[in-house]
């Protein structure tokens, strides 16, 4: 018998983000290798059962396995908004290791998120020394120097939307007390929601994984985030060469009015067509950017430098 890889992904979501965190499951699935066998944590608040049962026809499709957990929303209702477009569920993964006490690793992902292959070379990294594992937040790199109204800044700062978490020593710090602590005490200063929080408490413990592992918006964005960062070239390659994509802008590839401002939106919108929850307004839309209009290849803007000037060109996905 072919021994399976056994990889636990969470997702936090609540009734209004159920459905984009589905056609995320959907795409950790479709690129799941042979040996893997995933198992999925759902931290949600006020999901109904009619709405859990949306996942059932998926497991006549793969093998895989689900635990919803119901949590208290609110426990974290007092906590600062990370923006209009990120609801306080993110919160919930401050309590993950106590809710997921029998494990000891878990890949946690938004819901905004698109699995591109199998998650097995990220699930199987080493933590051993780290709380966590995380992908640099681009934008951070620049904005950190120029912009007065962060508060705290430090050397290396992940975007917390894909997180490699070490639950084992999560239980051992108490992070969840540590998490929560900061976060009231430093209420008013935060600019990222819990983001903020898990880079400050977890700092100097934090193990930086490739870029693939997180290609956010603003490695296709034109702009000085991507255009000074000495990493540049690795960060064009993973957005070449994604692992997991993450639409962290609020404009969202499912909201239809802003898709054509959203790189990489045929495949969120492909993937999409494999969720149970798909309608049909998303397949006539579909279909209609790759038959009739002849637009499913996405264009990326690449920032190159001539004579001192930033330029830009536009190239397809191949």
């Amino acid at each position: 018998m072919e021994n399976k890889t056994i990889i636990n992904v969470c997702f936090a979501t609540g009734e209004s983000y159920f459905k984009y965190m589905l056609t995320a499951m959907v795409s950790a699935l479709k690129t799941a290798a042979p040996a893997d066998r995933l198992r999925f944590y759902i931290l949600c608040n006020e999901v109904s059962q009619t709405t859990k049962r949306q996942i059932n026809p998926l497991k006549e499709q793969y093998p895989f396995e689900v635990t919803f957990i119901d949590v208290n929303k609110a426990e974290f209702d007092a906590f600062p908004s990370a923006g209009a477009h990120i609801t306080n569920t993110t919160y919930f993964r401050y309590k993950i290791a106590e809710l997921c006490p029998d494990i000891d690793k878990i890949i946690y992902l938004d819901c905004d998120t698109l699995v591109m292959q199998s998650l097995a070379p990220l699930f199987k990294q080493d933590l051993a020394g780290y709380y966590l594992g995380g992908v640099e937040d681009v934008g951070y790199f620049y904005w950190k120097d120029h912009n007065p109204n962060l508060i705290y800044k430090t050397d290396f700062y992940i975007n917390a939307g894909v997180l490699l978490i070490n639950l084992a020593a999560w239980r051992e710090q108490n992070m969840f007390a540590k998490l929560v602590g900061f976060t009231h005490a430093n209420s008013k200063k935060i600019a990222i929601g819990d983001q903020d929080v898990i880079n400050q408490v977890c700092a100097g413990k934090i193990k930086p994984l490739g870029y693939e592992w997180n290609v956010q918006d603003s490695f296709y964005r034109v702009g000085p985030e991507r255009a000074h960062n000495p990493n540049r070239t690795r960060i064009e390659q993973a957005a070449l060469h994604p692992a997991i994509l993450h639409y962290t802008n609020f404009k969202k590839p499912w909201v239809l009015h802003f898709s054509s401002q959203v790189a990489r939106r045929s495949d969120w919108l492909r993937m999409n067509l494999f969720s149970p929850l798909c309608t049909a307004k998303e397949k006539l839309f579909y279909y209609a950017i790759k038959y009739l209009f002849n637009k499913e290849r996405d264009v990326y803007v690449k920032n190159y430098t001539f004579l001192g000037l930033h330029l830009r060109r536009k190239y397809h996905e191949k």
